[in-house]
C-alpha cells in the first residue's frame, strides 16, 4: 500500500528515525515549515486563519507548528485526491509501535467499510467511542493524525469541507466524523497490546509545535503603529519612546486642522481620522493606537503583539478609573476591576473587527471619541475588552513605577507596555515624565541613536535603521535654523538649500558614529564591499519660498544614508523610481542606507505645504575621498 511521509526538510534526524521502521513503498512529501511562513504567505496564496478558534483543551490559538502541520497534511490530501488509490499518510515520527497489528492488508480492507482508518489515535472524549471488538474501535472524538489512511475520494471531501481558512488538521477531521460527514474506524490500545502506531516520545525526538505564547502563529499580515497630533513637537515623549522600541509611529494628524483647544467634548475627529485611515487597510492587519501628547510607549513591537494575542479579543481597549464623559455610563462597565472603564486613548484590534465597528462613526451626530467606542462596546456585537488590569495598556496612576526596566504597577503587579497620562495637569505631566526618565536613556551629548547591528530590508540593496529620536532630530533643526546659512553647495548639478555638519561641528561625531554602527552593517549585506570613511553630511530644507524640489539624481557616494528630520508637511517625498521605494511612510529618525553612485537614482517631489528637513550622509568611494 502506497504511503506518504511528512517530513520537514530541516528535520533529518526525524528522517533517521522513521527509517528504523523498515517500511515499503513509502515517499516523502516535503512539510511546510512554520517557522518560516508569516500571514501575508498565507493570504498571498489565498489562505487565512480562524482567528476565533481556541485548543479545546489548552485555550490557546494556533501555534507556527501547527500552521505548517495544517499546510503539511492538506498538501497530503491533494496528493492522495489527485491520484487513483488508497494512501496511508504517516508523520516523520510515526514509530511501528506493534508490528504484529500492522497490516496494510487489513486496512485497505476496512477502507471498504469506512471512510479514515487510524492506525493510531487517541480519544478525546473517553467513554464516546463504539467498541467493535477487541481490536477495533469506532471513535468519537478522535486526535493525532500520526498515521492513517483513506481513499481519493474522502480527501477530496476533506478539502471541500476545509475550505481556505485554517484551523489545526487535527481539529478539521475530528468535527467532519462527529457531524457524520466522515466514517473512521481505529485500533483498540492497552499497554499489552497496543495501537499499530505511536509517536515517539518528546525526550527521543523534539516536536516542532511547542506551546506557548511566543510560539502562537501571528495571524494577521501586518500591524500598524498609529497617534494623532497636529503639533509635532508635543509628539516628542511619545515619538521618542517609540523610536527606542524600534517602532514605526505613524501620525493620523499630520497637516489636519484640528481648530480646538479640546477643552470639551471635541474627540469625535480622532475617530474621523482613524477611520479615514483604518478603511484603506486589509482586514487582516492589526491597528495598534495611542494618544500623542501624553503617551509613552515602553516596550518592542514584539511583546506587544505577543499580550495582543494572549488576551484572546479582537479589540482591547485601554481600561481608566473614572467613567467620562458619561459618568451616569458607570454601572454598565464591571466596577469590581481595577480601571473598569473604556478608555479610548489607547487600543489594539483587527482592521476588520475595527472596520466594522467605525461604520457606525457619524460625525454629524458623534462629537466624542470616548463615548463612541463606549457606546459601541455596549452593543455586544464584537469580541472587545476592556484591559481592566494595565496588562498592556496602563492610563494614569499614582502609584505607576518602574522595577528592572520596565513600568510597573504595584497594585495589579503588572508590567504595562504603554503608558497614558491622560490629561495634561502638571500631576499627570509629571508622572510621564519620570516614567520616561527612568525607561528611556538620555541620548545628549549624543546625537544619533546606536542601532544595536539590527536593520531591516526595505528592497533588494536597500536597508533601514534606527538612527535619531525625535529630540535629537528637533535639536539638528534648531541648530540649522539658528546658523541659518542654507545655501547651494558650489558647482552643484542638483543645487538645495543645504548647511554641512561640519559648519555645525557635528561631522567627527557623524563619522565616529557610522565607523561604530554603520559599517559593520553595511559590510556584511554588501559584502565583499569595504567602507573608506564619510565623505560628506549635510541637513537640506524645502520650503514653498525657497526650493520645492530635487530632480531625478544620483549620489557622489558609495552608500548614502538619508534622513527624514520631521512630518509636519506636505509632498516633498523621496522616491527612488527604478525600486519602486518611497519614504512617505518611514517615520522622522529612520535612516535609508542605499548604494548612491548608479543604481538607485532618486529625486524629492514638489512640497506642497509646511517646511521639510532632512539628513543627508554621504560615505566615500576610495581612501581620501572628502568633501
Amino acid at each position: 500500500m502506497k504511503k506518504l511521509v511528512i517530513n520537514l526538510k530541516r528535520r533529518t534526524d526525524r528522517k533517521e528515525l522513521f527509517e528504523k521502521n523498515n517500511l515499503k513503498d513509502y515517499t516523502y512529501i516535503d512539510g511546510v515549515d512554520g517557522e518560516e511562513i508569516d500571514m501575508q504567505t498565507l493570504v498571498r496564496h489565498g489562505w487565512n486563519i480562524d482567528t476565533t478558534w481556541r485548543d479545546p483543551y489548552k485555550d490557546r490559538k494556533m501555534q507556527k507548528g501547527e500552521v505548517g502541520c495544517t499546510l503539511s497534511h492538506y498538501a497530503a490530501w491533494k496528493a492522495i485526491a489527485e491520484g487513483d488509490e488508497p494512501v496511508i499518510v504517516m508523520e516523520d515520527d510515526c514509530w511501528i509501535r506493534n508490528p504484529e497489528r500492522y497490516n496494510e492488508e487489513e486496512v485497505e480492507t476496512l477502507l471498504d467499510s469506512y471512510d479514515i482508518v487510524y492506525l493510531q489515535h487517541n480519544e478525546n472524549e473517553p467513554g464516546l467511542e463504539k467498541v467493535i471488538d477487541d481490536n477495533l474501535v469506532v471513535p468519537y472524538y478522535p486526535y493525532n493524525l500520526t498515521a492513517y489512511a483513506m481513499y481519493p475520494e474522502t480527501a477530496s471531501i476533506i478539502i471541500e469541507k476545509f475550505g481556505r481558512t485554517l484551523i489545526p488538521s487535527d481539529e478539521h477531521i475530528p468535527k467532519l466524523i462527529m457531524n457524520g460527514t466522515l466514517s473512521s474506524v481505529g485500533y483498540t490500545d492497552s499497554t499489552e497490546n497496543p495501537q499499530p502506531c505511536w509517536q515517539h516520545f518528546r525526550s527521543q525526538v523534539a516536536s516542532d509545535i511547542e506551546v506557548g505564547h511566543e510560539n502562537a502563529f501571528h495571524d494577521f499580515t501586518n500591524i500598524h503603529f498609529t497617534t494623532i497630533g497636529t503639533d509635532r513637537h508635543k509628539l516628542v515623549d511619545l515619538n521618542d519612546s517609540a523610536i527606542h522600541n524600534g517602532i514605526y509611529l505613524k501620525n493620523l494628524g499630520n497637516n489636519f486642522d484640528w481648530f480646538s483647544p479640546m477643552t470639551h467634548r471635541d474627540g469625535g475627529k480622532k475617530v474621523y481620522l482613524q477611520k479615514e485611515f483604518i478603511n484603506q487597510l486589509a482586514p487582516t492587519d492589526l491597528v495598534f493606537f495611542t494618544d500623542g501628547y501624553d503617551s509613552l510607549i515602553c516596550d518592542d513591537k514584539e511583546t506587544i503583539v505577543n499580550r495582543f494575542l494572549e488576551m484572546k479579543a479582537d479589540v482591547i481597549f485601554s481600561g481608566e478609573n473614572s467613567c467620562w464623559p458619561n459618568a451616569e455610563w458607570a454601572d454598565r462597565f464591571d466596577e469590581t476591576k481595577p480601571f473598569p472603564y473604556l478608555n479610548s486613548g489607547g487600543f489594539i484590534g483587527r482592521a476588520g473587527v475595527l472596520q466594522d465597528i467605525i461604520s457606525h462613526y457619524d460625525e454629524n451626530v458623534h462629537d466624542d471619541d470616548q463615548a463612541f467606542y463606549q457606546e459601541q462596546f455596549f452593543k455586544n456585537e464584537w469580541d472587545i475588552i476592556i484591559d481592566n488590569t494595565g496588562y498592556l495598556f496602563q492610563t494614569a496612576d499614582k502609584d505607576i513605577t518602574t522595577l528592572d526596566n520596565q513600568l510597573y504597577n504595584p497594585n495589579t503587579n503588572s508590567c504595562p507596555l504603554v503608558y497614558h497620562a491622560n490629561g495634561d495637569n502638571d500631576f499627570n505631566y509629571s508622572t510621564l515624565q519620570d516614567v520616561k526618565a527612568k525607561l528611556l536613556p538620555s541620548t545628549f551629548p549624543q546625537l544619533y541613536l546606536p542601532t544595536g547591528n539590527e536593520f531591516q530590508i526595505l528592497d533588494k540593496d536597500m536597508l533601514l535603521v534606527k538612527f535619531m529620536n525625535q529630540s535629537q532630530c528637533e535639536r539638528l533643526i534648531e541648530m540649522g535654523d539658528k546658523l541659518n546659512t542654507w545655501e547651494p553647495m558650489p558647482g552643484d548639478k542638483f543645487p538645495a538649500q543645504e548647511i554641512r555638519m561640519k559648519e555645525l561641528g557635528l561631522f567627527e561625531e557623524l563619522e565616529s558614529h557610522w565607523k561604530k554602527h554603520l559599517y559593520p552593517i553595511i559590510e556584511r549585506y554588501w559584502h565583499p564591499m569595504e567602507m573608506y570613511g564619510l565623505r560628506d553630511a549635510f541637513i537640506m530644507k524645502y520650503s514653498v519660498d525657497t526650493q520645492k524640489d530635487l530632480p531625478l539624481h544620483t549620489d557622489a557616494s558609495l552608500v548614502t544614508g538619508s534622513v527624514k528630520l520631521n512630518e509636519d508637511y506636505e509632498g516633498a517625498d523621496l522616491i527612488f523610481p527604478r525600486q519602486g521605494i518611497s519614504n512617505k511612510e518611514i517615520p522622522p529618525g529612520w535612516c535609508i542606507l542605499f548604494p548612491g553612485a548608479v543604481t538607485h537614482g532618486h529625486e524629492c517631489t514638489e512640497l506642497l505645504k509646511g517646511t521639510k528637513y532632512s539628513l543627508t550622509m554621504w560615505s566615500s568611494r576610495y581612501t581620501g575621498d572628502k568633501y
